[in-house]
């Protein structure tokens, strides 16, 4: 049995008691008289003192050339020399090592690596091994992404560094486009840099001065970025973010903007990691708006008013162990439409964020959850279970081989909230869940009968405070089996590689009955458990691919070039009644990858019971090498009326075109079919000027906020470091498909 850390400590720590307990209480101890000694034994050398001494590992060197001056315990070595001490190694073309003070001169391509990661660079170094420091006269600082010149660099410790009249870049090679000039460089080896006395230069001339700057090192946060520009919505704007680090693992950014036409805001995120109690992100913003929407209106931008707004988000996750997990979410905000102002990208993300806090705890057989989600903003409209336990068991066998059981068991004290509505529905709910199933193989089919019940407890029902226990029962068999054959087929036409082919045929039938002792209809609808009502669906399926071998970034590997699946589901007994015994829906997906750089994506559904077609969603990607890229997008969706949603189709047109190594041309068109109206779109530049990226173009897009919003941007990146940039207005986005 293998113990992890803390139980092994605490099985040490109570063997440690018991010894020394046994030899302080034993009658041989305490006795006054002095025992008679035993016969002694030749003495063996003992590696340590005590248990706290700990042997310094010895300087190693290796070299082409090795000599030993050993009045002088100095070590002179030539040729591809590398001297080692612990994690730490220097390499060079000629060295010097005092084999007791273990110090070394080296000379020639020097380089000094911390682990695996080189951290400097020169001509010759001064090292002291003993304490992790030395100096290089005209050397190199390697602080990635930051390459740090200096006439001096002195290293302090085994995670600082200084350098004295220091030029630092991200760019590689001579005459850079851009090179920050600082007298005093101190770095904290993946924390922070810290400059004093700045000037930025850019095509070698002087262009800002800054007495004192501070860069964090951490990759995902940015030392600057900086956003100036003007739109039809906010006017002429400033957006600007400054990094900060206070330890590697708390750092973040502060945000100073100005919008003319709304006012000034601020704001900052912090970053944190606690070790073992866990890791975060916390989100402040306050914007003094002066054309803020008006909630409640049937368009909220159509009259605006001048009010504070704000957010305050924060992210947090506990890691107890491998299993077990705690997270939590908290979202407060000044209204629905904050984050679609001011943080869109966000607000696409995760439309109405949710307040919660989980514990969830996993094991091989079972797993187990408490779920607590809280109404935080008045707009909300979301369901609160305060709280929600859960504990299931995992699919297994049970009494007998081939026989499996799988259960649910949960508890939920539930309440709908309503948006800016005191009416609210809430119920205590207790429900239990078991299934048993006895996968069986009958010749070449995969047979697998099911049974499962289900008790649920309602504290009350939708139109009256009575008290419900629902009994569910459902029975089913799903039956299955795979065919394959291979081709011996290969050729190589129009581009298209095939070495050999295998059809794979997947059939599948499967039958499902549901019956209930209460109507769906007298429930209030919290989640799927309050939608069950009796039901008998028979599907029948078909999953079909034909694969090949192609060589994929240097490897063979099995690679689906058509991937076709049809599903079918009918009913004798439709919940719309009117139909009787019918088909249901019709549900296929077709995937085509006849190159490594197109892929083709079709999924459809049709409704038999609504005799029109519900979803009709295409996708076509190509990435031809590095230069092409281009998605096109369809997207339809029918309304759906018992939800009061409305449907819509839409098109999406996103490419880029490389026409040499420094220029890149793209456009994006987002277009909406009813009304023939196009949302959005945009044409884009990009020019690559060595280590940074320019990008420039022209939007426009059409929404509720503002019916014609003009917006011409720029944005100047650093390669290495995307996080630093200095642009204006916001460049459109579209997801690939996957």
């Amino acid at each position: 049995m293998r113990l992890k850390y803390p139980q092994a400590l605490a099985v040490i720590s109570a063997a440690s008691f018991l010894v020394l307990s046994t030899s302080f209480l034993s009658p041989a101890a305490t006795a006054a008289e002095k025992a008679p000694e035993a016969p002694q034994k030749a003495s063996r050398p003992i590696p340590a003192k005590d248990t706290y001494t700990q042997v310094k590992p010895k300087v190693e060197t290796v070299a082409d050339s090795l000599e030993y001056l050993k009045d002088e315990k100095k070590v002179l070595a030539k040729g591809n020399v590398v001297i080692s001490y612990g994690d730490e190694k220097i390499t060079s073309d000629y060295a010097e090592v005092e084999t007791e003070t273990k110090k070394a001169y080296a000379r020639g391509h020097v380089i000094i690596f911390s682990g695996q990661k080189a951290v400097a660079r020169g001509e010759e170094v001064y090292y002291d091994f003993n304490q992790e420091s030395g100096n290089f006269p005209q050397g190199t600082v390697l602080a990635y992404p930051w390459n740090c010149h200096a006439s001096q660099i002195n290293k302090l410790n085994a995670g600082t560094t200084e350098a004295s009249n220091a030029a630092f870049t991200t760019c590689r090679g001579e005459n850079p486009p851009y090179e920050v000039h600082a007298k005093k460089v101190t770095i904290h080896q993946d924390d922070k840099m810290i400059a004093r006395h700045v000037t930025i230069y850019s095509l070698g001339k002087p262009i800002f001065w800054w007495p004192y700057l501070v860069i964090p090192l951490q990759r995902n946060n940015a030392p600057i970025s900086l956003s100036a520009g003007y739109n039809s919505e906010d006017g002429a704007y400033i957006e600007t973010s400054k990094g900060f680090s206070i330890t590697k693992q708390v750092y973040g950014k502060v945000h100073f903007d100005w919008r003319a036409k709304r006012g000034f805001a601020t704001g900052a995120d912090l970053n944190y990691n606690l070790g073992r109690a866990g890791h975060g992100l916390i989100k402040g913003y306050w914007t003094q708006d002066e054309r803020a929407p008006t909630p409640g209106m049937l368009n909220p931008y159509g009259e605006r008013e001048e009010r504070d707004r704000g957010r305050l988000s924060w992210w947090h996750r506990t890691d107890i162990d491998e299993y077990s997990h705690i997270q939590l979410r908290y979202h407060r905000l000044a209204d629905e439409y904050f984050l679609q102002d001011f943080f869109e990208k966000e607000h696409r993300g995760e439309v109405e964020p949710q307040s919660f806090v989980t514990l969830t705890k996993n094991g091989e057989k079972y797993g187990f959850l408490v779920h607590a989600t809280k109404k935080m903003n008045t707009f909300e409209s979301t369901i609160e279970r305060l709280p929600e336990a859960r504990f299931n068991l995992k699919n297994q066998p049970i009494l007998k081989d081939g026989l499996y059981m799988e259960s649910e068991t949960s508890y939920s004290n539930l309440a709908k909230r309503l948006s800016r509505s005191e009416k609210n529905e809430d119920v205590n709910r207790a429900d239990q869940w078991n299934e048993w199933t006895y996968p069986v193989k009958l010749k070449d089919l995969k047979v697998t009968p099911y049974v499962n019940t289900r008790g649920t407890y309602y504290s009350r029902e939708r139109e009256s405070d009575n008290d419900h226990f629902r009994m569910v029962a459902g029975s089913g068999v799903d039956v299955r089996n795979q065919y394959y054959k291979t081709y011996e087929a290969s050729f190589d036409k129009w581009g298209v590689e095939v070495n050999r082919l295998r059809h794979i045929f997947e059939p599948v039938a499967a039958y499902s009955a549901v019956r209930s002792t209460v109507s769906d209809e007298k429930l209030t609808r919290f989640d799927r458990i309050d939608r069950i009502d009796d039901e008998d669906v028979v599907s029948f399926g078909m999953e079909n691919r034909l694969q090949t071998k192609r060589v994929v970034s240097g490897k063979t590997q099995r690679v689906d070039i058509v991937s076709y699946n049809t599903f079918l589901n009918f009913s004798p007994n439709p919940h719309n009644v009117e139909h009787g015994a019918s088909f249901i829906t019709l549900d296929q997906e077709l995937t085509l990858r006849p190159y490594d750089w197109l892929q083709y994506q079709v999924r459809t559904e049709y409704s038999f019971l609504k005799s029109e077609a519900t979803l009709f969603n295409q996708d076509i990607l190509i990435r031809a090498s590095e230069k092409l890229y281009f998605i096109f997008g369809h997207r339809y969706i029918a309304d759906i009326e018992e939800e009061d949603i409305e449907g819509g189709t839409q098109f999406v047109f996103d490419t880029s075109y490389k026409l040499n190594k420094l220029w890149t041309l793209g456009g994006y068109i987002r277009w909406q079919a009813q009304g023939a109206q196009l949302d959005e779109w945009q044409v884009m530049a990009t020019r690559d000027m060595y280590c940074l990226l320019f990008d420039f173009g022209y939007n426009v897009r059409n929404s509720d906020i503002n019916s014609n919003n003009k917006e011409l941007f720029f944005q100047l990146r650093m390669k290495d470091y995307p996080q630093i940039n200095l642009k204006s207005g916001s460049r459109s986005s579209f997801s690939a498909p996957r």
